[in-house]
């Protein structure tokens, strides 16, 4: 009997933490399994970013297939809690490198806002501005609302006795319905509404997580006609000039104690791909006051062979994987928990012997489909599996 009681998960959604204690990798349930080594120099890694200790913030992860690259990566982005890019090196070019550095950065903004909330006493119009007085029972003041707001104020029909909420800054004027003092006098329909026992003004402030290509989206489409006409002219990248109004706003928050920069990962799998242009375009990426961690990842040792790639490899540090098959059996029962599968024993011992001969990523695979049944697992449904999936 088949169900979707399973929910799908990616391979290494039961990672969440590298598994170290003070630098020394632990048996964590939740962390990467074995490379004792390479968790420790990741971890180092992290510790050094943390710190703000780590220029040319680069790494190369030189392994076999299935050794654990992409698993050790995921793992330093969770410790860090910031943006994961995964990219492959044969869909890179110049172009696009720095749209995926930029969504690989965010910024928690904190703003100050201004909220006037309480019952319309007085409106007065001059000159397309609005003054209105509002009242709650902690006092009145009187809002001056100016010409780029004219239309939402008109747009809310406004009338004396109604209870509002403006954000001057956010151009947000929003009408909450009708005071209960006004229906003493007034025969309108209306939602009736208690008088505010707060302050008319109120201050607070707002946390905000953007990454930069989000800002650099929101600067460059401000103006639509402007973007249509880059549309129609196959211009659809970010301009550099944005960038670089981009980086000036972040500057000023992070100047004001208003922002905190949090550089993520862009992880570059199969890097051994990558132009010789992209190589030098990534040197310029990682010397940049404004740059991520740049994971780069290959099983082709000839990679640091490469003549044109020798000036990157002077500036990152390599953590070396081996692969480890004594851990296949406990990778596989870790993805058999989380997928919620019951295994037999022989299924399991026979899933365990297909990792080691034809590789992990088969068995893992193999897995996926019994997430399918409802039923346990047996030697005999694997092998079908194994033979049908030849």
């Amino acid at each position: 009997m088949f169900t979707d009681q399973h929910n799908t998960s990616s391979p290494h959604s039961h990672i969440s933490t590298l598994g170290l204690e003070n630098l020394e990798p632990t048996d964590a349930k939740d962390a990467v399994l074995g490379q004792r080594n390479a968790r420790k120099a990741a971890g180092l890694v992290i510790h050094m970013l943390r710190t703000n200790k780590m220029s040319g913030r680069a790494v190369l992860l030189l392994g076999p297939s299935t050794c654990g690259k992409t698993a050790l990566a995921m793992a330093m982005s969770k410790e860090i809690l910031s943006n994961f890019v995964h990219l492959s090196g044969c869909e890179l070019s110049v172009e696009s490198l720095m749209m995926h550095v930029r969504r690989a950065i965010r910024i928690k903004l904190r703003e100050l806002k201004k909220i006037y909330e309480g019952e319309i006493t007085s409106i007065r119009l001059k000159n397309f501005q609005f003054e209105i007085d509002l009242k709650s029972c902690k006092g009145s003041t009187t809002v001056k609302i100016g010409k780029s707001m004219y239309e939402s104020v008109r747009d809310e029909e406004l009338s004396i006795g109604d209870v509002v909420y403006i954000e001057p800054m956010c151009g947000i004027v929003k009408k909450i319905g009708r005071s209960e003092n006004a229906f003493e006098y007034d025969i309108e329909c209306g939602r009736k509404v208690p008088l505010s026992k707060k302050d008319v003004l109120r201050r607070k402030i707002v946390t905000q997580v953007l990454s930069l290509h989000d800002i650099d989206v929101a600067e460059e489409t401000s103006d639509q006609l402007k973007n249509t006409v880059r549309h129609m002219l196959g211009k659809n990248g970010v301009k550099l000039s944005t960038m670089q109004d981009t980086n000036e706003i972040v500057n000023a928050y992070v100047e004001n104690g208003m922002g905190e920069v949090q550089p993520g990962i862009l992880f570059i799998d199969e890097c051994h791909l990558l132009s010789k242009q992209v190589l030098f375009q990534i040197i310029k990426v990682i010397e940049d006051d404004l740059s991520p961690l740049v994971l780069l990842a290959t099983n082709n040792k000839q990679f640091l062979e490469r003549e044109d790639a020798q000036d990157l490899f002077n500036r990152l540090f390599v953590i070396k994987m081996e692969k480890d098959l004594s851990i296949i059996p406990d990778i596989l029962k870790m993805r058999a928990d989380k997928c919620k599968l019951s295994l037999h024993e022989s299924a399991f011992c026979k899933l365990a012997a297909i990792g080691r001969e034809r590789g992990l990523r088969r068995a893992l695979n193999l897995l996926s489909l019994m997430k399918e049944t409802d039923k346990e697992v047996t030697e005999n449904d694997v092998r079908v599996l194994d033979e049908l999936f030849d």
